[in-house]
């Protein structure tokens, strides 16, 4: 997904550390979702 790592750092205003980590939990989540549908996608081959 290369949409998520093309955000840059100064898109938005500054924000306050705990948006900060709000966003990164959800890029992380993200992530393991795509990881859990990859492997699926595997083990169902």
């Amino acid at each position: 997904m290369p949409l998520l790592f093309n955000l840059k750092p100064g898109f938005l205003p500054k924000k306050s550390a705990c948006a900060h980590l709000f966003e990164n939990v959800m890029k992380c989540i993200i992530l393991v979702r795509l990881c859990n549908r990859l492997c699926q996608i595997f083990v169902f081959m």
